[in-house]
């Protein structure tokens, strides 16, 4: 995979051959992931083979998913409604999301009802599951019994998060990772005020978790790129304008050279804990950067990605590639990424 004309149908051939290989369901390092790499492949490359299996993956999931399976994003139900959702929307498939997904969608509002169920649910998966169910209630028919009892779902679900946020909530991961809840926390707060049925609490809550987030300033550079999108979805969403000094300095204090060289590891290359998820995070913030300095930024993390030393494991460790092939765990994410960056930035 050395010649770089060749490396990325490469690499996909590669990971193409190895989801007949035993794996979870789930979307961050399972079939789920590897069915929608799939999908976005076939369209990317015009090709019929990979809409082929992608389809049969499809089939495969929704063969084996179960009631008793968990309802987090990463690995369970709510992961899967996504990635249908986000097939449905983009035309991968047809459908609509009641017909395919009401009985996985009845699953998830089942166990979530038990408060048994619900005590057991940690922060990080809680968030998750509430940003799908706002997207559940989105689609639902405006004045139905059924938006009704979802928005009364999300209510309960938004109190017991709160009740949950302790002092390490507000905790950045050392190292960078998904596990920071404060970012994505903001992010799913601003998707449920533009829903516009809870907006009196909504602010209240994000006023309430305003008042720690102003006043904080994450160690690692990646952190504050990552608390810049979660504050920048609030202000997008409410115009809270007295947020933006903060992003201002945010921004200010954010050096990509120390993140590029001194915070990511070159094996740091995936969408959990790495360039790739900082790539996408770069890209939703675009408008904080010149065209010229993303450009900058941009070549930088692409070329640091084509150097990682996770390539060499690909050729001398043959397990490698089938222990990392998830979409936000392993390569399949970064393909997409490289892909993504290749067809935007026409010279990396």
């Amino acid at each position: 995979m050395d010649d770089k004309n060749s490396f990325l149908p490469q690499l996909n051939n590669h990971l193409i051959t190895t989801f007949n290989h035993p794996a979870p369901l789930g979307l961050s390092n399972g079939k789920t992931g590897f069915c929608l790499f799939a999908f976005w492949m076939s369209r990317q490359a015009k090709s019929k083979a990979y809409q082929k299996i992608a389809e049969a993956l499809l089939d495969e999931i929704f063969s084996n998913v179960t009631e008793n399976m968990p309802i987090d994003l990463l690995h369970g139900m709510s992961g899967i409604g996504l990635a249908v959702r986000y097939l449905l929307k983009e035309s991968y498939i047809q459908g609509t999301p009641n017909t395919l997904l009401g009985d996985l969608d009845d699953a998830i509002y089942k166990q979530l009802s038990y408060s048994s169920s619900l005590e057991r649910i940690p922060p990080l998966s809680a968030i998750h599951i509430l940003y799908y169910l706002s997207l559940v209630t989105e689609a639902q028919k405006k004045g139905s019994e059924t938006e009704w009892l979802y928005r009364e779902l999300m209510i309960t679900l938004v109190n017991h998060i709160c009740q949950k946020a302790d002092a390490t909530f507000y905790e950045e991961p050392l190292p960078y990772g998904i596990t920071y809840l404060l970012p994505q926390f903001l992010f799913v707060l601003s998707k449920l005020y533009q829903l516009n049925f809870y907006n009196y609490r909504i602010i209240k809550i994000i006023e309430e978790v305003g008042l720690k987030t102003l006043s904080t300033l994450p160690t690692l550079h990646a952190n504050r790129l990552f608390l810049m999108w979660g504050m920048d979805s609030v202000v997008q969403q409410t115009s809270l304008q007295r947020w933006s000094p903060h992003i201002a300095l945010l921004k200010e204090q954010l050096d990509l050279n120390a993140l590029l060289d001194e915070e990511l590891r070159s094996r740091s290359i995936y969408i959990d804990n790495g360039l790739s998820g900082i790539y996408l995070l770069l890209t939703t913030l675009q408008k904080y950067f010149s065209e010229q300095a993303l450009h900058q930024w941009m070549h930088r993390l692409i070329a640091k990605i084509e150097t990682s030393e996770v390539w060499s494991l690909i050729k001398h460790e043959p397990d490698y590639l089938l222990q990392n092939r998830g979409l936000l765990t392993g390569l399949c994410g970064v393909s997409m990424v490289l892909t993504d960056a290749k067809s935007k930035y026409s010279s990396i």
